[in-house]
């Protein structure tokens, strides 16, 4: 009995090289589990030729990045184009504009708020204002006939010769040629109606709607000294005196362009005229 027991411990294995054994199959178990855990996932495993497909994507790139710079060129371009035709398109039809639109005929019963003046002049100096004034603005136009021409009160002011209302006479000149550059016609003009070609006998003033040149000027009309205005375009002349002559002739240059707006208000005028060329 003791015999048999003594051999089966003899036989057994100790409990110290059982937990060897366990332990490395333990550790060997771990090592295994470590190593799949560690693993890379095959959709993130490397290919082979790594090297290469990072060229061709980073080709790809530039090439991308290089046609995006070529069509915003070509955009700011393109854009250029457009703007600069636009541009000259608005040019073309306001020079277009300035060229084409004649002074209303007969001339309208307001302009710029002024009324045409009914009553017939009596007063002697009045009439010589008004006979220089006709005189020298045919000497220019080639004609009276046939043009607009009105006789407005200005509202709130005294002409001092007569005691009455201020005024402002006003003469047009439509044509079917052309009549030259505006800048140049307005020159001679005035002129004319000054009596003077010195360079400082008349100013450059705001021409008003619908464009062209425009001067003013202080002169002279016999004891008299007015103020004239004038303006000018490719195909019309309009010439404004008045006997109230301030020394810079600013009242008149104000009133012009508002008075133009009646006077050659274009086509969308609401005072339906009758369009005329001489």
């Amino acid at each position: 009995m003791r015999a048999t027991a003594a051999k089966a411990v003899a036989t057994a294995p100790d409990l110290e090289t059982k937990l060897q054994r366990g332990n490395e199959l333990d550790l060997d178990g771990a090592t295994a589990i470590s190593s799949y855990l560690s693993a890379r996932p095959p959709h993130l495993a490397r290919p082979r030729g790594t090297r290469y497909a990072r060229g061709i994507g980073t080709s790809r790139h530039k090439v991308a990045i290089l046609m995006l710079a070529l069509l915003a060129v070509a955009g700011l371009a393109l854009t250029g184009v457009i703007v600069e035709l636009v541009k000259a398109g608005v040019d073309w039809s306001s020079g277009q504009a300035a060229a084409t639109i004649p002074l209303v005929e007969p001339a309208p019963v307001l302009a710029g708020g002024l009324p045409q003046r009914d009553e017939p002049v009596h007063n002697s100096r009045t009439l010589r204002l008004i006979g220089t004034f006709t005189h020298r603005f045919a000497a220019v136009s080639g004609s009276g006939a046939g043009q607009p021409a009105a006789f407005y009160r200005e509202l709130g002011s005294i002409d001092l010769a007569s005691n009455g209302p201020g005024w402002v006479m006003y003469l047009g000149h439509n044509s079917a040629a052309s009549l030259g550059a505006p800048a140049a016609t307005i020159g001679r003009v005035m002129a004319v109606l000054t009596g003077s070609s010195a360079p400082g006998s008349s100013w450059p003033v705001a021409a008003g709607p619908p464009g062209g040149s425009a001067r003013c000027a202080i002169a002279p009309f016999g004891s008299t000294i007015v103020s004239l205005c004038a303006w000018a375009t490719e195909h019309t002349i309009g010439a404004l005196m008045s006997p109230r002559a301030d020394t810079k002739g600013d009242q008149l240059a104000l009133l012009m362009p508002m008075m133009r707006v009646d006077l050659q208000p274009g086509p969308a005028s609401h005072q339906g005229p009758k369009w005329k060329f001489g």
